[in-house]
């Protein structure tokens, strides 16, 4: 039997987070010690970390390993004492992490003259002047209570006794006018050490930034929406591959978005009533009893009308990872075997996009095989195996193997720069010469490829002169045009762990970049790009994003971003990712500095992996992760699970300013929760003209500390000025995948492309435009696939569909 290894155990290296909030979570410490014969004999935890502490401390510089460690011990001690004074509004506490000569800013509690007010939402901005601790105590009595602290430490620097830490402090409650009230802004913390006691001896913010709200943008609707029915499933492997797919479509032609959702146990279809109220039908569709399912489309496959169901799933069964439903046009389906046929190895599907790659009026496939783990080499497997596939549709809702036509069965084995490890993907003109191109977020720190189509479905990668540089731990992207000049530019959404940033501040003459951030590329024109993430203040949206997306949530014209965040949440604080970005770190290290040794096989009395070699030490032990991550130093399973990898992390919502930069307001619009999120999807539930939010999660890593699968936000903003166009194609495929529809209202134009499934979410087939202030539209101008064109003229605000000419 194949071994099968728990992740990395609890320790001193482990870092804590520092994050304390209320939790919508809960936890159960009742539980049964049911550990197997076969569980106790498995590599222990501790053999593991003890192995990767002998290297890391073997191969890291010793100031990298003195900064984290003492990093984890402040914010074990010190920080979340300073947090939760915050908290509970308690000075007893937050003078005891003081010294009696400590200089603090002071931080403003009554606000007046804010800079900017939009949609209700007000923004102000101070220089704090020098004060000392009992400035807090004023500070403190503005808020009626305070929901959430969090100091995330970016830098750090230490020296004998004394610290040095770059902090980005975020503190989010209710004032005393019952505004929701969030304050940020960068903070520089110095600390001493006397007789192994740390105290803060000064703290410095340049600038505190303070939003408040009277009430948030969106409701939690999925109890009184019927959607809190979803099936919840406990994570049965690591990391990201907890999370399946959302699905937003017409299935019973009633002109109302109905919902699929997949699942790692049996997925699920709701029906719509037309009021944003949904019922669970699976089982009246005929859909079936199918599991793992990654990523779903509803899509019109052979142009008669109906929307038909895709399914992509992550199984080993090479004759049903890929299914085909058929729609009856009565909300019937029926599966179609054998509908997809294979010409290639492949192992395990998951992201999938749909678009008429070969523009013959019949939507055609995209699917990724990203192989059986996260963050891994194909391995286990003799045979070479393909991780891209592109099928293309015959006109009967069947398919062939199109892969080596297309150009994207090159093997990442034989040529750098293929994506290797397809996490997400999606499909855009990205060079505008009206052809759907792809692209594809590798999850393995290689670049993330656009590929170019030439318009019968044979791609190549776009110039290294692009200006793309997307290599990093890629986990979403998301196209849109968010500075409205009618070209689609793309966000990343990349894993960004703090570790990793200290490491790489630590290691700045190694040059190592262990991880990139999120990145947003502006669209320059025929096929170039200009990173601009700086500038645009999307650089930072927690240490564990996940899927992002374009949308216009307050109707003002500027598409905002929503990006999903965390990767592992346990019910305990203690964190994986200071340790697995020294492994990383090391790993590097050895690549770049000694080669042989990296080659170099392990030392199998501390660890078994089927890949030989030091390199993807920490990958492999993951990858052979399987249930909850338990406590190494337990004696039962009785004690509560403890362990996170970039856990605890807020979702984040970024309004367009439009002047291309972002103001990140989740917690005031009502949506920064702290759930394990996958994949977002739009959809407007109840037809009010208001662009709704779905969410989708990551089963949870633990049965005692749970979430929902899906969320429901109903937006509950009182501008209804929007349009949102349905289009139906003759000539291009019925669901008019790829078109272009562009309005115009005086100077100012907005550009939507109808999309459906991008990697695991698709949101409502439409092109969904808010007007401002506006309540119609001069001109609206609509660019088909098949190259036809048809304009419009004063166009009222509402729903309309039109069809090709």
């Amino acid at each position: 039997m194949k071994s099968q290894l728990y992740p990395l155990g609890l320790a001193a290296t482990l870092i804590l987070s520092t994050s304390i909030a209320c939790s919508e979570k809960t936890t159960d410490s009742t539980s049964t010690d049911d550990t197997t014969e076969e569980e106790q004999s498995r590599t222990r935890p501790d053999q593991i970390l003890e192995r990767l502490q002998r290297n890391i401390q073997q191969d890291l510089p010793s100031n990298v390993n003195q900064i984290e460690n003492t990093v984890q011990n402040l914010q074990q001690g010190i920080l979340n004492e300073l947090a939760d004074g915050l908290i509970t509004l308690d000075m007893g506490i937050i003078n005891k992490v003081f010294i009696p000569t400590t200089t603090c800013p002071i931080l403003i509690a009554d606000l007046q003259n804010p800079h900017r007010t939009v949609h209700g939402v007000s923004e102000y901005t101070f220089e704090p002047a020098v004060g000392n601790a009992a400035s807090f105590e004023q500070y403190i009595a503005a808020f009626q209570s305070v929901e959430h602290v969090s100091m995330d430490v970016h830098e750090a620097s230490v020296q004998n006794n004394s610290a040095t830490l770059k902090v980005w402090f975020d503190l989010r409650g209710i004032d005393n006018n019952e505004h929701l009230r969030q304050d940020r802004g960068w903070m520089t913390i110095n600390l001493t050490q006397t007789d192994n006691v740390w105290a803060i001896t000064s703290m410095d913010m340049p600038k505190q930034e303070v939003i408040t709200a009277q009430e948030t943008h969106f409701i939690d609707a999925t109890q009184s929406s019927g959607l809190s029915t979803v099936p919840l499933f406990k994570r049965l492997e690591a990391l990201r591959r907890g999370g399946y797919a959302i699905t937003v479509g017409d299935y019973d032609n009633d002109n109302d978005p109905d919902i699929y959702v997949g699942g790692w146990g049996a997925s699920n279809l709701y029906a719509n009533d037309g009021s944003g109220n949904f019922t669970d039908v699976t089982k009246q569709s005929n859909i079936g009893n199918v599991d793992r399912v990654k990523a779903a489309a509803f899509t019109d496959l052979d142009n008669d009308g109906s929307t038909d169901l895709v399914l992509s799933r992550f199984i080993d069964d090479k004759s049903e990872d890929l299914l085909v439903y058929k729609n009856d046009g009565k909300g019937q389906f029926k599966l179609l075997d054998g509908a997809i046929q294979k010409a290639l190895n492949y192992d395990r599907a998951m992201p999938l996009t749909v678009a008429d790659f070969n523009n013959d009026g019949f939507n055609d496939l995209y699917v990724g095989f990203p192989g059986a783990r996260d963050f891994t080499y194909l391995d286990a497997n003799p045979n070479p195996l393909n991780t891209q596939g592109v099928f293309l549709n015959k006109g009967d809702a069947t398919f062939e193997d199109a892969t080596i036509a297309s150009g994207l069965d090159v093997l990442p084995s034989k040529r750098v720069g293929v994506a290797a490890y397809p996490h997400a993907s999606v499909k855009a003109d990205f060079d505008g010469d009206g052809r759907v191109d792809l692209m594809v977020a590798d999850d393995r720190r290689g670049p993330s490829q656009v590929f170019k189509n030439d318009g019968t479905g044979k791609f190549s990668e776009l110039s290294s002169e692009s200006g793309l540089e997307n290599n990093a731990w890629a986990m979403g992207v998301a196209v849109g045009d968010y500075n409205n000049d009618g070209l689609p530019d793309i966000y990343y959404s990349n894993i960004d762990f703090l570790a990793a940033k200290r490491i790489d501040s630590a290691l700045e003459n190694d040059n190592l970049q262990l991880f990139h951030g999120n990145r947003l590329y502006k669209n320059l024109g025929e096929g170039k790009f200009a990173d601009v993430t700086e500038e645009s203040g999307l650089g930072w949206a927690g240490e564990a994003a996940a899927g992002s997306m374009w949308f216009d949530y307050d109707n003002d014209g500027d598409q905002d971003l929503y990006v999903l965040n965390g990767l592992w949440t346990g019910p305990g604080n203690q964190d994986m990712s200071s340790i697995f970005s020294r492994a990383y770190a090391s790993e590097m290290l050895i690549e770049q500095n000694d080669p042989a040794k990296a080659k170099a096989p392990l030392d199998v009395d501390a660890i078994s992996l089927r890949n030989p070699g030091f390199n993807n030490m920490v990958i492999q032990t993951l990858m052979h992760f399987s249930g909850d991550m338990r406590n190494p130093t337990a004696t039962s399973n009785t004690e509560i699970p403890s362990l996170s990898l970039g856990g605890n992390q807020r979702n984040t919502l970024f309004r367009n300013n439009g002047d291309g930069t972002f103001t990140e307001l989740g917690y005031l619009a009502g949506v920064d929760t702290i759930d394990d999120g996958y994949m977002p999807a739009f959809a407007d539930v109840d037809k009010d003209g208001k662009l709704d939010l779905l969410v989708r999660n990551c089963d949870p890593g633990t049965d005692k500390y749970t979430y929902p699968s899906l969320r429901l936000y109903k937006n509950q903003s009182s501008n209804d000025n929007a349009l949102a166009v349905r289009l139906t194609g003759k000539n291009s495929s019925r669901d008019a995948v790829g078109a272009k529809v562009h309005i115009r209202i005086g100077e100012t134009i907005q550009v939507r492309e109808i999309d459906t499934v991008s990697g695991a979410a698709q949101s409502e087939m439409m092109a969904f435009f808010g007007l401002g202030t506006a309540t119609k539209v001069d001109e609206l101008t609509i660019y088909w696939p098949s190259g036809s064109i048809d304009r419009y003229q004063n166009i009222t605000k509402g729903n309309v569909t039109y069809t090709e000419q």
